[in-house]
């Protein structure tokens, strides 16, 4: 069975707004809408991987940094309830 490849070309904003877009899904279809913890942490981790394909030698307190206006021990100490 032979799939068919396309390649195609996306933007780093459409990218961002897909993986989002799918977040918000999943928090939705597991109803965990009020689960802030699950949430946040899907969206960490959608931040610090696009953050990871601009700056490939960043690391995760790099990434927060660009993308929150918490510290690092911040945003995680409100995922892990530190």
């Amino acid at each position: 069975m032979n799939a068919t490849v396309i390649t195609k070309t996306f933007d780093s904003t459409s990218v961002a707004d897909a993986l989002n877009r799918a977040v918000d899904d999943i928090v939705d279809a597991v109803d965990l809408e009020d689960d802030s913890v699950f949430r946040d942490t899907l969206h960490l981790l959608v931040n610090a991987g696009l953050f990871y394909l601009h700056t490939p030698g960043a690391d995760l307190g790099q990434a927060i940094e660009a993308n929150y206006t918490e510290a690092p021990i911040a945003v995680l100490g409100s995922i892990t309830g530190d």
